[in-house]
């Protein structure tokens, strides 16, 4: 199984591929055309092909502008344009890319004006973007491709939102309406339900459903309190367990939670969830950058790929 890092070194946009044994790592520049690679995102297809949605600078001329892009691997080369040639989409704050029909790629992102767009790519390799489709969302954004169509969970304010196509637009639903919708990580099970990894208040929470609800916030009770959580990334794995990667603060530490008994999620109601099991995987990490202001790109960040 190959596993890959995203990340930001000196502006230009690289991927870090670890070979199957874990013994080797190494570095590759994707796009060093402009100052770029902030707020990426990854996905591999079936052949471990990687796809990756970034932000980079517009052009020299206008160096305060930048656009959302897409990056893919062709044999040896990395093949990077931006998806429109247009310099009205600023720099906003998240990417998230998934592989639709075909294997063909979309991605959501926000502009700086927290205005949350979805563009994909058609069969004649054109990118086709729409009106946006919320506005005031998209702060912390994470999307799965559920076989047929694309979901969104996404950040409102304190809100977190899900949202799904309804027709020639999309419909949302609050999933966690107080001080919720930080770091939102989204996944799905093989049967078809919908797992999210969120953080609230600083600690862990997770809502999860069954195929086409929306998701619902378990009891609060099931993950350990005052996490002090910054960062979260949420994954199944193939037996449909859950597993949250989250940074600690306090410690200065990366942590994992799984709930071991089982899933996490449904069929099983949140009252016959088994607590969850916190474990320290990397120590002493200085804390994750978190931009506080949108209208310049950050230096330097590497955000979970979903």
């Amino acid at each position: 199984m190959k596993t890959v890092l995203l990340g930001v070194t000196a502006a230009a946009l690289a991927v870090i591929p670890v070979s199957s044994s874990h013994a080797e790592w190494f570095r590759e520049t994707v796009d060093d055309s402009l100052p770029g690679g902030f707020a990426c995102s990854l996905v591999l297809d079936s052949s471990n092909r990687p796809h990756i949605a970034y932000w980079r600078q517009f052009s020299e001329n206008f160096p305060n502008s930048f656009t959302p892009c897409y990056a893919t691997q062709s044999g040896t080369t990395w093949e990077a344009a931006p998806l429109a040639l247009t310099s009205t989409n600023t720099f906003g704050a998240y990417t998230s890319i998934i592989l639709g029909p075909g294997g063909r790629p979309a991605i959501a992102y926000q502009t700086s004006g927290s205005l949350l767009f979805y563009a994909a790519m058609n069969a004649d390799k054109e990118w086709l973007i729409g009106s946006n489709i919320a506005a005031d969302t998209g702060s912390w954004l994470s999307m799965i491709w559920n076989g047929t169509q694309p979901r969104i969970a996404a950040s409102q304010g304190t809100t977190l939102q899900f949202l799904q196509p309804n027709g020639n637009s999309w419909a949302s639903s609050n999933v966690d309406t107080t001080n919720a919708g930080a770091s939102c990580s989204m996944d799905i099970r093989p049967d078809g339900a919908v797992g999210i990894g969120y953080i609230k208040g600083g600690n862990i929470r997770y809502a999860s459903s069954l195929q086409g609800n929306t998701p619902a916030p378990p009891d609060p009770l099931t993950f350990p309190q005052n996490l002090s959580a910054t960062r979260c990334a949420f994954t199944f794995d193939s037996n449909g367990n859950s597993h949250i990667l989250y940074y600690d603060q306090n410690s200065e530490t990366y942590r994992h939670i799984t709930n071991e008994a089982g899933p996490c999620g449904p069929p099983s109601p949140p009252s016959s969830l088994q607590p969850a099991s916190v474990r320290s995987i990397f120590t002493d990490v200085p804390s994750p950058r978190v931009p506080t202001d949108r209208s310049t790109p950050p230096s330097s960040t590497i955000r979970p790929t979903r």
